[in-house]
């Protein structure tokens, strides 16, 4: 009997059509699975590829797509988790309401929560969305449901990071206190100081552009509807009359302030509407720019938004630079409310706006403007002449929301501002003030952060603000405190205060984290996202790792260019 053997032909396996670092940047800029296997093709065809070889179609693309995006996702979670050096964690979360993937024509708030380190880590964990209406209750469950599916150890969470509405900061049942009940101990609670500040801004800029009502105000609309009719060489400085001499102070160490901060900032602190409120308040005020900088020139006004403080402070500065121009527009009443509103921000606000972001001098920052508020309130109720019309009513309110929101004061905070190269005269009267506390035997289990008392906020030096909780911070921090025990002038040689130094150099005070985040939830909602849930929270880490990435390789203004894009690796292991 013989055996006949067949040999049958040998089935090669086809090749992937599109690289798995193809379908990162595809996401990255919400590429169609249709546009990505039509450029998958004419590429393979333009390098002598046949395309009998490859996995090719619209349907392949997709589930190469989906797989990739799931297997980077979890790689990038794992490792930037992994990666967080530091003893604690803070903890960021926002809301935004967009439109639902899921659902046509209804809106979802999505919740972003971020975990960073103190060693500046940030790693995205989810941008939850919320079913039903967005309440404390729910939030606090979205978050802590979020933070159960990670494999994170709950106890190096140090700091809660918030704006500070009614749902996140309510005294008995708010996130905050929701969070703090699950974790079963107090922490610090950083209130964002940006939005902080756009309170006090705002109630301001409110006594002359009146409440809310809308996205734009005719006010502001009159300003860009004319301002290709304006002489842009043409602008208006401050003028100070004889009886307000007592502004002048105030303009020279604001026209100081300028100049050092737009000398020494850096590309990181140089955001472009940062710079332009600092350039325009220099110009408002009558200063010039350091040597070596670009003459300041002033720009067409951009979009305006009820929920930005700075763009209404750009705004105000522009139309008071150009009131001599914009006299045929609008009424002297209303022109004359504007410049003394101007003079405010200038003078007030500017600096505040942009120190907000430092953790060591937030404590010192807020007092002296508390203080400067409290100077010009008494000196304006003593002789109004003094200032300009109408300074009473910005500054009364201003007033009133900063003592609304000094949280930066308490005694679990204000001993941040023992790393502060600011308070070198406070140090020595803080430390001793510490000191009398030291043997508390509280801890932050068994404590609340408290506000500060709100009366002789005048007279009052940081030292005051120091109580048993002021060792709160410390701990939750993981900062070995015993430096504080020695000298002040040893402080700088010892390890445990070079430590505590950068930890709180990167403690975050605004939710920039997480309104960056909400950005790119924002950037990605179109129809080309995946409906699935599980796949769009992997798209959203791919896309956020692959955008760090980049900026992180960038050398200039540029991000994408020959030496990022062969430097780039998509691998995070």
């Amino acid at each position: 009997m013989h055996t006949v053997s067949v040999s049958l032909p040998k089935v090669s396996k086809k090749m992937e059509s599109v690289p798995m670092e193809a379908c990162f940047i595809a996401d990255k800029y919400a590429i169609s699975n249709r546009a990505v296997t039509e450029l998958a093709a004419a590429f393979r065809k333009d390098g002598g590829k046949n395309l009998e070889e490859y996995n090719l179609s619209v349907n392949t693309t997709g589930r190469r797509r989906q797989s990739a995006r799931l297997e980077k996702a979890a790689d990038i979670t794992k490792w930037q988790l992994g990666d967080i050096t530091s003893k604690m964690y803070a903890l960021h979360w926002d809301g935004k309401l967009i439109k639902s993937l899921m659902h046509v024509g209804k809106d979802m708030e999505r919740v972003a929560v971020i975990l960073t380190g103190t060693d500046g880590q940030e790693v995205l964990l989810s941008i939850v969305g919320m079913e039903g209406r967005s309440t404390a209750e729910n939030e606090a469950a979205k978050i802590i449901q979020v933070l159960n599916d990670h494999p994170l150890d709950t106890s190096r969470i140090g700091a809660l990071v918030f704006d500070t509405t009614a749902v996140n900061s309510g005294v008995w049942s708010g996130v905050v206190v929701r969070l703090e009940t699950e974790f079963g101990r107090s922490l610090l609670q950083l209130a964002c100081r940006h939005h902080i500040h756009e309170l006090i801004g705002g109630a301001s800029c409110s006594i002359v552009y009146g409440p809310t009502t809308g996205p734009n105000e005719q006010l502001f609309k009159r300003l860009v509807n004319n301002w290709s009719e304006l002489n842009h060489n043409n602008y208006t400085l401050v003028e100070v009359t004889a009886p307000q001499r007592e502004l002048t102070g105030y303009i020279h160490n604001t026209i100081t302030f300028l100049q050092t901060w737009i000398e020494n900032s850096t590309k990181e602190t140089l955001r472009h509407d940062y710079l332009e409120l600092a350039e325009l308040t220099l110009l408002f005020l009558g200063g010039t720019v350091p040597a070596g900088r670009r003459s300041i020139t002033i720009k067409a006004p951009g979009a305006f938004h009820h929920a930005r403080w700075i763009s209404k402070t750009l705004y105000t500065l522009r139309w008071h630079s150009f009131d001599a121009s914009l006299g045929m527009y609008m009424p002297p009443e209303e022109l004359e409310d504007i410049t003394s509103l101007a003079v405010f921000l200038a003078i007030f606000y500017t600096k505040a706006w942009l120190t907000c972001t430092s953790a060591a001098d937030a404590p010192s920052n807020d007092l002296a403007l508390m203080k400067n508020l409290l100077k010009a309130e008494a000196s304006i109720s003593k002789d109004p002449m003094k200032w300009p019309a109408k300074f009473l009513s910005f500054v009364v309110p201003a007033r009133q929301k900063l003592q609304n929101h000094l949280w930066y004061l308490s005694e679990r905070l204000v001993s941040l501002a023992l790393f502060s190269d600011r308070t070198s005269s406070d140090k020595q009267t803080m430390r001793k003030a510490m000191l009398r506390y030291h043997d508390a035997t509280d801890s932050p289990q068994t404590r609340k952060q408290e506000m500060p008392a709100s009366h002789q906020l005048g007279s009052k030096a940081l030292k005051g603000f120091i109580g048993h909780d002021s060792w709160s911070m410390f701990e939750l921090l993981g900062i070995d405190s015993s430096f504080v025990k020695l000298p002040v002038a040893q402080w700088t040689t010892s390890d445990n205060y070079r430590h505590g130094k950068k930890v709180v150099a990167n403690l975050p005070v605004v939710k920039d984290a997480a309104e960056r985040t909400l950005g790119l939830a924002t950037d990605l909602n179109t129809n080309k996202a995946p409906k699935s849930e599980e796949q769009l929270q992997a798209l959203y880490r791919v896309v956020k790792g692959v955008r760090e990435k980049l900026h992180g390789l960038a050398t200039s203004t540029e991000v994408v260019t020959k030496k990022s894009l062969a430097s780039i690796s998509y691998s995070w292991d």
